[in-house]
């Protein structure tokens, strides 16, 4: 009887330790062959960064840092920079510790900043061809501060993935994306779709008083309210299934929210305080 009560602790934990584990290898660009900032890579870019490949032949920098600043994880991040008359873009993949499964939902972290004006997206997709994009799941907007900010996505995977893929451009006529500090892990055990569909914010918009709805399942969470800057101007401890939170003293615009828990998050987007 003990030794079956030893077997389920670690299987639990084994378990525990799956679900928050980073899937993506190199995923802050700190493996890599580089003695210093490397420009302009178009060819070989495995050849300097452990487990990350190619797509396309776009343009890539290594970076440890130069006039937009250090990395936000580590020592190295990468950048697009617009260097010349054509549209410059990078386009690269990272491999996976393990093959994503199909319909499991995962949740997608990296920083990303600008050093220069810009307006493309950055597309993330999931494939079994390190060259090829692959099937994209969600594109973010362009960084907007020359400041690292975090983005977070929660995506079902389409298929049974090897690799994950990056895909971001520069417009204009200068400008510098920098991205750094990838995760990829599953959504934790005990989190369904019920859950993700129960959980509301509103009024939306609203004077800045607003009520979070959680599921009878979820107990506890977190609230973070973030501002374009990327700044988080309110976060609370949410104990009821039904809260109300104050933000009337933050100036009127468009925020973002988080509502977190312990184990994945649970609700994000956009919101107006009038």
């Amino acid at each position: 009887m003990k030794k079956n009560y030893y077997l389920l602790i670690a299987l639990f934990i084994i378990g525990e330790a799956t679900h928050s584990q980073n899937l993506i290898l190199n995923g802050s660009f700190e493996t890599n062959t580089a003695s210093g900032n490397t420009l302009g890579i178009s060819t070989g870019w495995d050849a300097v960064v452990s487990n990350s490949f190619e797509i396309d032949g776009g343009e890539m920098d290594l970076i440890t840092v130069n006039n937009c600043g250090n990395a936000s994880d580590g020592n190295w991040y990468v950048t697009c920079s617009n260097q010349s008359s054509l549209w410059p873009y990078m386009a690269f993949s990272f491999k996976l510790s393990t093959t994503l499964t199909m319909g499991v939902q995962y949740t997608l972290t990296f920083d990303k900043r600008f050093c220069g004006p810009n307006s493309s997206p950055i597309d993330i997709g999931v494939s079994n061809d390190s060259t090829l994009t692959g099937t994209f799941v969600h594109t973010f907007a362009a960084p907007i501060v020359n400041t690292w900010a975090t983005e977070t996505y929660i995506f079902q995977a389409p298929l049974a993935a090897k690799y994950l893929t990056v895909n971001v451009g520069v417009t204009g006529s200068t400008g510098t994306v920098g991205l750094d500090k990838f995760s990829l892990t599953a959504v934790g055990v005990g989190i369904n779709e019920n859950d993700f569909a129960e959980t509301t914010i509103f009024p939306n918009p609203s004077n800045g008083v607003v009520t979070i709805s959680l599921p009878i399942s979820i107990t506890k969470s977190q609230v973070e309210i973030i501002n374009v800057l990327g700044e988080i101007v309110f976060i609370s401890t949410i104990n009821n299934n039904q809260s109300t939170i104050d933000l009337s003293i933050q100036t009127p615009g468009i925020y973002f929210y988080k509502i977190i828990n312990e184990r994945a998050i649970l609700k994000q987007g956009k919101m107006c305080i009038e």
